[in-house]
This record gives C-alpha cells, sequence and structure tokens, in this order.
C-alpha cells in the first residue's frame, strides 16, 4: 500500500513503552505499509514523553500539554505542521471527540479525508448520553463528527447498526474490531478438572466504576441465590472510584460469602485468574474496547455479557455464550444459573468460543484490515487529483431501481456504495420505485413503472442519454444486467470516448448479449462460470453483499427445525429437488421458500411446486412465504436453521452469500462457490439436481449442535467479507472503468 501516508491523533500513550507494548507492535505492523505514519499522542508534561522517531517510516509526537484545553490546542497545531511539511492521505482520529474534533477542522482546512474510529462510546448510545452531564455536551460534538467524516470504523456489527439506524451512511461504516495481541496466552490455558459440586466461579475483571454496572451485578447474584443451589461466588478483579460503595452494598445485602473483591491483578498474572474462574460476566451500560470478552472466549469461558458495543464480535450469542439486554439482571441471571447448575454446557460453549475467537479473530487480521480501510479512503481521496483515469461523473443502467424491489432491491445499495467514491452518478433505469439515494445521485426512468411500450422506452431512453451527455460531463458507464441498454447507448458512447463496463452473471446467451459485449469495453460477472459467451473482455471481479446489512443478530432467534431457500421462483431455481430432499427427512424439519414470480412462466412453476408438494405429503411442512424488500431479508435468514440455494452452475446467486453473511450455513449447488465455502466445501456442496445427496447434507448439518452451525455461518461470513463485501466491488467497479478510461487515452 506504498503511496499512502496516515496523520493519526489518539491517546496512544504506549508507543513509549517499549517493543512489547501491545500498541507498539500493532502500529509499527501498519507503518511497514505506508509511506509514513505520524501519530499525535495526546499526553501531559507529567508524562515526560519525547517525540520518537520509531522507523524509517513512522513517528510518534506527544502533546506535551498542561492540561485537556491545552493538548488540544498543541494537537492541532502540531496536525497543522505535519499537514504542511508533508503530503498525507488522510487523517485518523482514535475518538469522535477530542480526536474526532481536531481531525476533522484540519480535514475540512487541507481538504483531506477523516477516519473516526468508534471503539469507545457510542455518541447514539441513549445509556451512554444519559449517564453523566459530560456525556450531555459531547454527544452533540460527536454526532457533528461522525456525520461530517470520510469513514467511521467500528468494533463490532452492533455499533454499525446502530450509527445506520442513527442516519450514517452505510457505505461510510466499515467493522474492524481490534484484536489484542495476547490471545494466545488466553489460548493455551488449560481449565482443571474439578469435582461435581464444587464452588463455580464467575468472574468480572474491569474497572469498579459506574459504566460497568456492577450494583446490576449484585442484584444478580442474589437473585441466583435463590434460584439454584449450587455453590457460586463471583470474583471482582480490578479497582475503581466505587469499590467502596460497592463492598457497602455487599454487606449490607449479605453477599460476603459469594461476592469476593481480588483487587488489581497485572497483565502478566491475569491468565491465572482466568484459568481459574469457570464462566466471565459483564454487566456494562456502554463499553469501548471490552477486550476482556475476547480473552474470557480465548481461554474456554463461556461468556455473559449485555449488549454492549464489540460483545457480537466476540460472543456468538447461544453458541459460546449469552448477550443479554442491557441493565436486564432477569435475563441475565437466567442465563448464569443455567450455565451454574450444567458443567457439560459451560464446556460446550467454552470451547465453541475458543474456536471462534481461534477462527475468526486473529490478530494477524489487524493489519490486513485496516490497511484496507485506509486505502479505500485514500483513493476515493486521491482519484480527482492523482489518478486522471478514475472516474468521477459515473452514468448507470439497470433494469430495476427500487429499495422496496422483492428482486432487485440490492441495487440501490450498489449505487449507494459507488456514490460514495465519485462526484455524481446518473441513473438510467428501465423501471423507477422508491428512491433512497444519495443526493449526488440522479435517477431517470425510462417509464416501465408509468405504462410505456418497448419502442417509447428506447426513445425515452436516447432522450435521457443525449440530456444528460449534454448536461455532464461523463467519465465512464456501468451496465448492469441490462444488456439491451448497452447495445443502444454503445455506439453513442464509444464516439464520445466513454468507457463502457457491462455486468453480466446468467448462463443465458443472447444476440443482445453479444452485441452487449461487442460494443463494451469490460465484460465483468461475479464467478467465473457466470459468463456464457467469450472470454476476451472478461474481468470476474466477485459480487457485492451489504455485509453490514446481512449481518448475525445478537438476540437472533433461531428455528433448529426451519429450512429456507430465498430467491425467485422459477424453474431455473430447481424448487422441486428441495421439495423431494425434504420428504426424505424427518417431519420436525419444514421448509419456508420466499420469493417473488415474474411472469406466467414463473406462476406455472409456483403452481406446480404447490401441487408437488401435495403429491409429497408436505402441506403441513412447506411454506410459500410472500417476498419481501431487501432491508427485511436479514431477519428471515438469521431464524433458519439452514439456508438452501439449487440454482447450478452459471448463476452467482447472491441470496447464497447474503445468507452466509448472516452467518447462517447454506448449502448450495453450484461449483464455483468452492472458494466460498473453503474448508466446508464437502459438508456444504451437494449435487445439483439429486434430492437424496441434499437430504443426505441437510440431514448430517442438521445433526449438528446449533453452536457447530454458527462456527459454520460465522465462518462463512468472514469468507463473504473477505471475497464479496460490497466496498469491495465498489472498488473494482471503478477499477476497471479507470483501467478502460487509461487504455483508451
Amino acid at each position: 500500500m506504498k503511496g499512502i501516508s496516515v496523520l493519526s491523533f489518539g491517546a496512544t500513550r504506549g508507543l513509549w513503552e517499549g517493543e512489547s507494548a501491545e500498541d507498539f507492535q500493532r502500529m509499527m505492523g501498519y507503518a511497514e505499509h505506508l509511506d509514513a505514519y505520524v501519530v499525535v499522542a495526546n499526553a501531559y508534561k507529567r508524562h515526560g514523553l519525547k517525540p520518537r522517531r520509531l522507523s524509517p517510516r513512522m513517528e510518534a509526537i506527544p502533546t506535551d500539554a498542561c492540561n485537556p484545553l491545552h493538548s488540544l490546542l498543541r494537537m492541532f497545531q502540531i496536525g497543522r505542521t505535519v499537514l504542511r511539511s508533508r503530503k498525507i492521505s488522510l487523517i485518523q482520529a482514535q475518538d469522535p471527540f477530542f480526536t474526532g474534533l481536531v481531525a476533522m477542522l484540519l480535514g475540512k482546512l487541507f481538504r483531506l479525508p477523516v477516519n473516526v474510529c468508534v471503539y469507545g462510546p457510542n455518541v447514539f448510545d441513549d445509556h451512554w448520553v444519559a449517564s453523566a452531564w459530560s456525556h450531555r455536551l459531547l454527544a452533540p460534538i460527536g454526532r457533528w463528527v461522525l456525520r461530517g467524516c470520510a469513514g467511521i470504523q467500528v468494533d463490532g456489527a452492533m455499533t454499525a447498526r446502530s450509527l445506520i439506524a442513527a442516519g450514517c451512511e452505510p457505505s461510510r461504516v466499515a467493522v474492524k474490531p481490534v484484536v489484542p495481541t495476547n490471545l494466545e496466552l488466553f489460548h493455551q490455558i488449560e481449565t482443571p478438572p474439578r469435582p461435581p459440586r464444587a464452588i463455580v466461579r464467575l468472574l468480572f475483571v474491569g474497572r469498579l466504576c459506574g459504566q460497568k454496572n456492577l450494583p446490576l451485578l449484585l442484584e444478580i447474584a442474589a437473585a441466583l441465590r435463590a434460584r439454584t443451589s449450587q455453590r457460586f461466588e463471583i470474583h471482582l478483579v480490578g479497582a475503581g472510584p466505587d469499590e467502596a460503595q460497592l463492598r457497602a452494598a455487599v454487606a449490607r445485602a449479605d453477599l460476603g460469602d459469594c461476592v469476593k473483591f481480588r483487587g488489581q491483578i497485572s497483565r502478566d498474572e491475569i491468565a491465572g485468574v482466568f484459568a481459574d474462574a469457570d464462566i466471565f460476566v459483564l454487566t456494562s451500560d456502554y463499553e469501548g474496547y471490552p477486550r476482556v470478552l475476547m480473552e474470557a472466549a480465548a481461554a474456554a469461558l463461556p461468556v455473559v455479557t449485555t449488549a454492549v458495543s464489540g460483545s457480537d464480535e466476540a460472543v456468538l450469542d447461544g453458541a459460546t455464550g449469552y448477550i443479554v439486554p442491557v441493565r436486564d439482571a432477569g435475563a441475565a441471571a437466567a442465563k448464569l444459573a443455567s450455565l451454574i447448575e450444567s458443567p457439560a454446557l459451560r464446556l460446550r460453549l467454552g470451547l465453541a468460543g475458543r474456536e471462534h475467537i481461534r477462527t475468526n479473530l486473529d490478530p494477524s487480521r489487524n493489519t490486513p484490515g485496516q490497511l484496507a480501510i485506509w486505502k479505500r479512503l485514500a483513493a476515493c481521496a486521491t482519484a480527482p487529483a492523482g489518478n486522471a483515469a478514475a472516474p468521477r461523473r459515473l452514468l448507470l443502467f439497470n433494469l430495476v431501481t427500487d429499495a422496496q424491489h422483492p428482486i432487485l432491491g440490492f441495487t440501490t445499495q450498489w449505487i449507494r456504495e459507488l456514490a460514495a467514491r465519485v462526484e455524481s452518478i446518473d441513473v438510467i433505469t428501465m423501471q423507477a420505485g422508491e428512491l433512497a439515494v444519495p443526493d449526488n445521485v440522479r435517477v431517470h426512468s425510462a417509464g416501465k413503472e408509468r405504462g410505456y411500450s418497448e419502442p417509447r422506452r428506447a426513445l425515452e431512453f436516447y432522450r435521457l442519454l443525449f440530456r444528460i451527455l449534454r448536461e455532464r460531463r461523463i467519465d465512464g458507464c456501468f451496465s448492469h444486467m441490462i444488456q439491451i441498454f448497452s447495445v443502444l447507448a454503445g455506439p453513442v458512447l464509444r464516439a464520445k470516448g466513454i468507457p463502457l463496463v457491462t455486468w453480466y452473471a446468467h448462463p443465458q446467451l443472447s444476440p443482445s448479449l453479444q452485441l452487449a459485449h461487442f460494443f463494451s469495453n469490460r465484460m465483468v460477472t461475479s464467478l467465473p462460470g457466470a459468463y456464457p459467451y467469450r472470454h476476451d473482455k472478461l474481468a470476474v471481479i466477485g459480487q457485492g453483499i451489504d455485509t453490514t446489512l446481512f449481518a448475525p443478530a445478537a438476540h437472533a432467534t433461531v428455528d433448529d427445525g426451519m429450512i429456507l431457500c430465498v430467491g425467485r421462483i422459477s424453474p431455473v431455481k430447481n424448487h422441486a429437488t428441495l421439495l423431494r430432499a425434504v420428504a426424505l427427512l424427518p417431519e420436525r424439519f419444514r421448509v419456508v421458500i420466499l420469493g417473488a414470480t415474474a411472469g406466467a412462466g414463473d406462476e406455472a412453476c409456483a403452481a406446480g411446486l404447490r401441487q408437488l408438494a401435495q403429491e409429497l405429503g408436505l402441506e403441513k411442512r412447506v411454506v410459500f412465504a410472500p417476498p419481501v424488500a431487501c432491508a427485511e431479508l436479514p431477519a428471515h435468514y438469521r431464524r433458519c436453521a439452514v439456508h438452501v440455494n439449487l440454482t447450478p452452475a452459471g448463476f452467482g446467486d447472491k441470496v447464497a452469500w447474503e445468507a452466509m453473511s448472516c452467518g447462517r450455513p447454506c448449502l448450495v449447488a453450484n461449483d464455483d462457490f468452492r472458494e466460498t465455502l473453503g474448508r466446508y466445501e464437502n459438508e456444504l456442496l451437494f449435487r445439483n439436481g439429486d434430492a437424496a445427496d441434499l437430504a443426505e447434507k441437510l440431514r448430517a448439518l442438521l445433526a449438528r449442535s446449533a453452536g457447530e452451525r454458527t462456527e459454520i455461518g460465522a465462518y462463512l461470513r468472514a469468507q463473504v467479507e473477505r471475497l464479496h463485501a460490497l466496498p469491495g466491488l465498489a472498488d473494482r467497479i471503478l477499477a476497471q472503468l479507470a483501467q478502460c478510461r487509461a487504455e483508451h487515452t
């Protein structure tokens, strides 16, 4: 990633603590891949820190201030000096308040993108805002910063959903947990066997302060004494301003026999404390970077935690522990009681948690994840000046632009992601519906929703095309699954020197596709087998799954008997094979087929499937659910035990990747999915059209525990994020257009 330089603001005084410090190791890893990395750290004169040149590419500068306000001013002054003397690509801020405010002011002054981390307080979290008067003052600053910055980096999908619900654009939000570098120490812990009736040890590690809501933990302790006869102890490890009050509360409630204060324990000795525990518990109202949850899971402890920031990355609800609502003592007590009374459950969830951390939260991913975020932001910022071929004014063709469309609603997500990277987009669509696009996007319809005939739509298309070309200088055109528009526009675009990239992912070869291939500078598709014509212009660029929308949910209830199949109901989807496979399974398993029809052929197919279900005696085991909007699909994926996709090779059916992105196992009949399935390809790939093989694979998968299926789903989600996430696809589309422009010039 050479060519990128970063100016970072934070409180990373660990850079002065030696090479073994976690901050030092992590940030030096970043610096190895950058041209320059300048870190400005909030520090005071009492710390006695001096500027350090840590490597040829990395420099650490303390603010060396007298007080916080002075440090804020010093941070701005140091940053301004750096930006005036060096070529910096982007600015990073550790929080949306102190460092975020400085970064935003400098970003506006020097016209640089700003990436803000939310690994601490979430300004849209009502619990945090209400917890202190200072938070109510800081919240407006944080909201201004987050709504104006180019990128937001968060610790988990829960925080991402909160920010998006508050109005932050999904394309600006990136999930990147900061994984502790010392997890191997906890992976090596071997919990000694204990007698069945031994005292069960619950562990809390953290500061004894208000945000941890330890009075709630004492309330839970009292409830547990009434719920279970099994002896238990809660060990509180840490110190803080609330310790005296907590000790007094323990005495008043007569909890001294089961609540133990262990005091502060050094990081060198903390692994031993985890080794002596049976369950880890966290009752915080809000959190920043709850590394203790990752450490507890790595130590093979089942975890019960409130739904705080980062909890959904460290804990798979129901599979490695439990996530309960904030301040819900009853829910927490119920989950803890079940663990206290069942050594087998503790062992199963604990081992699943260790495997989850080892598989999905490897510290080695810290650097690639951070660099990918910076690369994306830097590419958006430098495209106009640094890359003359990069398209800034885009023309886009598609079949439907309608956020509520049950089949093609996802195209709105693609438009939004591309819009975050360019100056403007003009969309010519065959059919318009509910528009949910950014301000830099104009949508023009050829009029299908208004009942225009095909000849009139062609004339309307040309009217719109020529008007757009008169009004704006267009740098490139992307056509998505509408080859007729590529054919109509191809000669005009070629005459004007505007590159045309056409997306096609379907096995049907038609004359219009052949003509679109001829007029296009590049053809792109999702999988190698999804393009049926010549490959001389072809680039395989993957799919574009919105992994923030299609994500696991902390409190989702999984129906262990539900098999789900999402997608258009048509002959090529081969639903009949699924019905015949379900007929071979025990009666407790049922299937939900959720999808829309498109035309008389599909309606006939749906009628045939209902008739087949009756013939197979599946009337009570098959549900044909009506289609839903794209935004409602994740809830359906999360409920199923397993998703099945029956489209054969030659299709890149995105619903399979959506299900995987939601953390659910997905059986597929398409060999092109082997790369995504990875180590589970033998379990999840079945022979196309073979009901017996599908039934066998379903039976084996449904025989696994819920925790094991969740682990498979977590692995598949990581694969989708790596290979088919929407931000990466948007980058690749623009890269193809830029390459075509460069070749033309």
